[in-house]
């Protein structure tokens, strides 16, 4: 089961905060502070995306490219007053949705250099962004950012973060920030697990993500097909197909329906026993 690390006097997010700032520095060793984030290139495809519409306080637009979304954020920024945080992370975000994560950390700074306010969604936006571009040092300086400036971290907030830390490989840090959520008023979702029992899988840590996994459970939160896909994968990884079965027999129980990546899954995992 996972290991209560984080149980102390305080239990506000700012203690937290104050914690990985100190484990941040320590990984530093010292370096020098930098917060200069490389240059994007405005002028490249939004990929797959096929264009959206957003309603601003301004108006409609329409979104169908990536040279479309920074000249609507440019002419927001020359707007007085500004538009709403609010209408900025909507632009933004659908940035994010090009995945073109570098592009929304660019237009951040813009916001930020003009002091344009930011509530806690604009941070959420901008840490997810961060932990795209492999920046985690960024993002806990984010998060450090969101408690100083007295906004109240959400779910979406320590979500954001706990994948930050499993991309990064940094497992028994996302463990201790998942306890610091159970042992405070925040309330994991079924994402918060998923992350994490994923995390542990790609770790090997599989009995510690099954307890995970009983622990939702026991919690009273619905598994989905998300959940139950990535630790039957684990357990074929680790030749406990038999389990993986099982597991499978229960979604089904359960009223979930198997799609492709659960029946390959499976099928993975029996080819794995031949």
């Amino acid at each position: 089961m996972l290991a209560r690390v984080c149980s102390r006097s305080e239990s506000s997010a700012t203690a937290y905060a104050r914690l990985f700032s100190t484990r941040l520095g320590n990984r530093r060793g010292g370096a020098k502070k930098s917060s200069k984030v490389e240059k994007s290139k405005p002028s490249l495809s939004g990929g797959t995306f096929g264009g959206e519409s957003l309603k601003l306080r301004s108006g409609s637009h329409y979104i169908k490219c990536l040279d479309d979304a920074i000249d609507l954020f440019d002419d927001m920024v020359r707007s007085h007053p500004f538009p709403s945080p609010i209408d900025f992370s909507k632009v933004i975000g659908v940035v994010v949705k090009m995945e073109r994560p570098d592009v929304a950390i660019s237009l951040y700074q813009k916001m930020g250099m003009r002091r344009i306010p930011f509530d806690i969604y604009s941070f959420n936006i901008l840490m997810k962004c961060f932990c795209d571009c492999h920046k985690l040092s960024f993002a806990l300086s984010t998060f450090g950012k969101i408690t100083k400036l007295g906004f109240h971290p959400d779910v979406v907030t320590f979500n954001t973060l706990l994948h930050g830390l499993c991309l990064q490989d940094r497992i028994s840090e996302a463990v201790a920030l998942f306890d610091h959520m159970v042992e405070t008023r925040f309330t994991p979702s079924v994402v918060t697990f998923n992350t994490l029992i994923h995390g542990l899988c790609l770790q090997d840590r599989i009995s510690e993500a099954v307890a995970l996994y009983d622990h939702m459970v026991e919690t009273r939160l619905t598994p989905d097909v998300v959940t139950f896909n990535i630790l039957m994968n684990g357990l074929c990884m680790e030749g406990r197909v038999l389990e993986a079965t099982a597991l499978l027999d229960r979604m089904v129980e359960e009223g979930h329906e198997p799609n492709e990546v659960t029946y390959g899954t499976i099928v993975n995992g029996l080819c794995m026993m031949e």
